[in-house]
């Protein structure tokens, strides 16, 4: 039986971050991630959802944008599906209250484009907080189209969004805007010649011509001629356009804006004095990120110890209780010597990952890019840049997916080359297993600034790389570039919770496909040997870990560890698990991973650690 097909098509529209996803996993009870700085989705997302009447609706999230002028692809992409939509399709257009005059902007021409729209109002409890109050009568009233703020509380918001759906909530509005005679009279011979309404052609003749003769092939000549037009009659007919529009919305926004007496405020706007203080910022960010990592060495030590204690306990119950053969041998050495060390120090990065995201889920990420923008500046790159790099510390594919956000190509590509330089989480529980190793008589303050020291190296060398690049390679080329700064915000704790069990999630699929499966393999490896035509013995892995050895030995490292390097480019988890198999195979008992190095000694007796 076929399925049956949707009736109506939702494309959820707005500004960069606005609360578009947010309001997407509401509607649809998708788990797209969120942010609060911009450029959080790369691509548009759609799924199917039912209304309360059981009528199907396909949902689309697209990708954030300030107006019709269309510079990246993922932009393009947006007027590209409204332009191929039809008399089904609907615009649920996001607009945020603290940010209302700039969002108005993309409202005027999203309106003239014709298609039915409805425009919710998300922060409008923060916007009144701040001291501003927003009157929806007087905005409807100019926009002619249902407005309906929507409430913070998540459960009435997903019952305001099915009722837009059920009740159909959506018209078209009838908002036109007429400009200078000169320029008004291009445009409206334009209109009447393609055959087009007047939104669209406003819309095409802001946007690239190569993105618009894919979808107009038949008329890119009649727009190419109606813009030498509007050049002889105003060369800045754009910026006469874009300050028409602006002209209204001042007014709207002056009507339709009340401020609050003093008294009745609520803001956290006071700490974004201590945060983007030229001094005492850059000092705040020390301090958080100190407290940071301070907090997971500390509160990690706990429940690793406890894991340690499970691991040896679970590794004697098996030989006690298991045949003696080769499935002990690898329930014991193999699986758990591998993925019961890599689990070892799932705390560190469950604590690594709620931190990260708290700092992202504040705003206070988006701080520190303002902070450091002159900087990235210097060296051909721009604050969004470090924001796809910062990315890179929770994840490195999330980072990577940032750069499409980048509307310079050579500042993309040069990001693209040098995100993989910066530490993610991955790589913390071989930071924190060489720390407890190497300096285990510090104090915990101490392994921190160490491990601040590791994350600024790696950060230090892609910005240094990067500006190698983009001096000599992707030379430089000037762009204007909009950085905006999101809204300090208390903590979203539900959402929080929900990436924190996705990123652990994650971490122990991983453990238990990826790692395990190497653990294995590894394991029958180091039990299978192959005997030579000159009747000698070798084991293809100890064979291997010799001839490493030979090769890294000037920098001190034994065939173990160079084999586990080697392991590591799979997955870093990699290098933990390989070690682990590794001395659980030689040990005469069981232990742990941490305390076979520190016992480990070279052939001369020494320690190796």
């Amino acid at each position: 039986m076929n399925s049956p097909s949707y009736q109506r098509t939702i494309f959820i529209v707005g500004n960069p971050n606005v609360g578009k996803t947010t309001l997407f996993n509401d509607l649809t009870g998708a788990n797209e991630p969120v942010s609060n700085y911009n450029g959080s989705t790369h691509a548009a997302k759609s799924r199917l959802v039912f209304d309360n009447f059981g009528k199907q609706n396909l949902v689309y999230d697209l990708p954030g944008v300030y107006g019709a002028s269309a510079y990246l692809q993922e932009e393009q992409q947006i007027f590209k599906l409204l332009y191929q939509s039809n008399e089904h399709n609907r615009i649920l257009l996001v607009v945020n209250a603290q940010q209302l005059e700039r969002n108005l902007f993309l409202v005027t021409q999203i309106l003239e484009l014709g298609i039915p729209t409805c425009l919710v109002i998300t922060f409008s409890e923060h916007a009144y907080k701040q001291g501003h109050a927003l009157s929806i009568a007087v905005l409807q009233q100019a926009l002619k189209i249902p407005i309906i703020p929507l409430s913070e509380a998540p459960q009435l918001r997903r019952r305001q969004l099915r009722d837009i759906l059920t009740q159909d909530q959506f018209q078209t509005s009838a908002l036109d805007f007429r400009y200078a005679p000169n320029i008004q009279r291009c445009c409206d011979m334009l209109e009447a010649k393609s055959g087009l309404s007047k939104g669209w052609c406003e819309c095409f003749l802001f946007q690239d011509s190569q993105h618009y003769a894919e979808l107009i092939a038949d008329k890119a000549p009649l727009f190419l001629h109606t813009i030498d037009e509007l050049n002889q009659a105003d060369h800045h007919w754009k910026t006469r356009m874009i300050a028409a529009r602006y002209t209204w919305i001042e007014e709207l926004v002056t009507r339709c804006i009340q401020h609050i007496p003093q008294g009745k405020r609520h803001t956290l706007i006071p700490w974004d004095r201590l945060f983007l203080h030229k001094v005492w910022g850059p000092l705040a960010g020390g301090v958080i990120f100190f407290a940071m990592l301070f907090s997971v060495f500390s509160l990690s030590e706990y429940p690793m110890r406890v894991c340690e204690w499970g691991i040896q306990w679970l590794q004697l119950w098996i030989n006690t209780h298991l045949p003696h053969g080769w499935l002990q041998a690898l329930m014991s050495e193999g699986i758990i010597g591998g993925v019961g060390n890599v689990l070892l120090f799932l705390p560190q990065f469950v604590l690594m990952v709620t931190c990260m995201n708290i700092l992202e889920n504040t705003g206070y990420l988006a701080r520190i890019t303002f902070l450091l923008d002159r900087l990235m500046k210097k060296i051909g790159l721009s604050g969004s840049s470090f924001i796809a790099l910062v990315s890179c510390y929770a994840c490195t594919i999330p980072g990577l997916l940032q750069t499409r956000c980048l509307p310079n190509r050579e500042e993309r590509l040069t990001t693209l080359f040098v995100a993989p330089w910066v530490n993610c989480a991955s790589r913390i529980p071989i930071y924190l297993l060489l720390l407890s190793l190497l300096f285990d008589d510090l104090a915990t303050w101490a392994k921190v600034f160490i491990l601040i020291s590791i994350y600024l190296t790696g950060l230090v060398a892609a910005l240094v790389l990067a500006a190698i690049i983009r001096k000599y390679i992707l030379k430089t080329r000037h762009f204007a570039q909009i950085n905006e700064m999101p809204p300090l915000l208390y903590p979203q704790w539900n959402y929080i919770l929900k990436v924190i069990k996705a990123q652990t999630w994650f971490f122990l699929k991983k453990s238990g496909t990826v790692v395990l499966g190497f653990s294995i393999v590894l394991w029958c490896c180091l039990h299978t040997n192959f005997t030579l035509a000159s009747g000698k013995t070798i084991n293809c892995v100890h064979w291997l870990a010799d001839k490493l050895e030979l090769i890294f030995k000037p920098i001190g490292f034994d065939g173990n560890i160079s084999l586990s390097l080697l392991s590591a480019f799979g997955a870093r988890e990699n290098f933990i698990s390989t070690l682990g198999v590794l001395y659980n195979v030689d040990a005469k008992q069981p232990g742990t991973l941490r305390t076979f190095l520190q016992q480990a000694v070279d052939a001369q007796g020494n320690p190796i650690y």
